[in-house]
Formats: C-alpha cells, structure tokens, sequence
C-alpha cells in the first residue's frame, strides 16, 4: 500500500481518484454491486447466499497476496467490503470449517499441498502480513474436508 501511496504523491494531480484503494472505494454507505464491478471488474468466483445476496471474490493469487470479498445484500447494495488475506480475515476461520467456507473467505489457495499418509491436505495463501512481511497462511484440512489447523509462516527473503 506505501508503494500505491508513493506512486499516486509522484503523479501529482494526475487522475488522483484512481489512486484511492478498493477498500477506501468500496467501503461507503450505499455502496452497490455496480460500483464493486466498476472498480474491480467481473469477480473471478460468484456464490449465491443463503438469504438471497451474493458473494462476490477478487483473489489476485496464486502469485498475489490479496483477495477482496464482497458480500453484496438481495438489494444489491455492499453489506460487507474487506481484502480477507491478512490477520484480520484470518481470523474469521473457525476449525471444523469445510473447503467451502475457506473457499468463500479466500478463494482459491495459491498452492494444495496433499498429505497422503497422514490423510490431510494443505492450503496456501500467500500475503503480506501487518509488519509488510511476505508470509504465508496455510489451512490444514482433515480427510472430511474439514478444517483441522492453520498456521502463519513468515517467508525470510535471506
């Protein structure tokens, strides 16, 4: 972000409303499905909700360390706009959850990792953590499909 930050104070007066963040975009009251789709494009995945809303998902990966999550209301209007691959989206994973409910979190992991003999599987995601480290955030999921641990890893550039 201090990069997007340094590029848009060097263009001057140069087109400054793109310099905003999706999330400084898309966060405000009466925000609309519409106004995501401008901003973002088309989203990579769609998944309709339960009470008539839709989700809408803008990973960047495998090899980008943001995803934006859109939960758009039956009205059509943003009830929720967050990047989720950081602590903050981390923490709204629950153990016990399914393959699923991270997919709808994060979307697709940038790498699958299968553990045949201990029957589990692994997800990465790769991001940037509070500290502008690159790390990586990986679920570990039990033979049911179902979320067994996860685990922050630091990436050392050394």
């Amino acid at each position: 972000m201090l990069r997007t930050v340094i590029v848009c104070l060097s263009l001057g007066g140069l087109a400054l409303g793109g310099c905003a963040t999706p999330e400084a975009q898309l966060s405000a009251a009466g925000t609309t499905r519409a106004d995501v789709v401008r901003v973002l494009g088309e989203p990579k995945e769609t998944w309709k909700l339960a009470d008539g809303g839709e989700l809408l998902l803008y990973p960047t990966g495998p090899l980008g360390t943001r995803t934006y999550r859109a939960e758009i209301a039956q009205d059509g209007r943003v009830r929720e706009f967050a990047q989720t691959l950081n602590e903050r989206g981390f923490s709204r994973l629950r153990i016990g959850a399914s393959e699923e409910d991270v997919r709808k979190l994060f979307g697709k992991p940038a790498m699958v990792i299968p553990f045949d003999r201990r029957q589990e599987t692994g997800w990465d995601y790769r991001y940037v953590d509070q500290w502008g480290y690159p790390a990586v955030f990986h679920v570990v999921f039990d033979a049911r499909g179902l979320v067994k641990q996860t685990m922050t890893v630091r990436i050392d550039g050394d």
